[in-house]
């Protein structure tokens, strides 16, 4: 084998020997770029993920907020909403006891006269009688509905206030 070599030139072996150095190092050379741009690349793609995630981020604290702003807004209109329908059921139901108590006092209102004046003036007076007990049983049936309405606002926003936690 090492007659063989020795048939070729010197001359040819040191041109041999630079293109294997030649192309050892081009490779080399390929493969470090390569390296060098997939790290690159690599850090371009971690930029962009971090710019990603901090705009998604701030966004979802800007929506966030958002959603709270308009919750907030939104117990307070629906607070203030249950107060007012409370007061105005409290007071629907005040004003029909306190009318209820001082209807037959009031001698202006037709048919005022008590179920028991009724009996004594006539039978017109009878008549008069029974539609002011209808009419205090209409009333009667008001009263325990308003009653029952407030008692359901306050029971509502009781149950409302413990789930939101107030």
């Amino acid at each position: 084998m090492l007659a063989l070599l020795a048939l070729i030139p010197t001359k040819d072996k040191i041109y041999a020997a630079l293109i294997a150095l030649l192309l050892v190092a081009g490779a080399y050379e390929y493969y470090h770029l390569q390296s060098v741009g997939a790290s690159k690349e690599l850090t371009l793609v971690r930029a962009g993920e971090a710019k990603a995630t901090a705009a998604a981020k701030a966004q979802a604290d800007t929506d966030t907020a958002d959603y709270n702003a308009k919750l907030k807004a939104s117990q307070e209109s629906e607070n203030a909403a249950l107060q007012t329908a409370a007061a105005e059921s409290a007071s629907l139901t005040s004003k029909l006891q306190y009318y209820q108590a001082h209807r037959y006092s009031c001698p202006v209102l037709p048919g005022a006269a008590s179920p028991g004046e009724a009996a004594v003036a006539g039978s017109d007076s009878i008549g008069q009688a029974q539609q002011g007990s209808v009419v205090d049983q209409d009333i009667a049936a008001l009263i325990a509905a308003a009653a029952h309405d407030n008692a359901v606002i306050n029971a509502e926003r009781s149950e409302r206030d413990s789930l939101v936690g107030k």
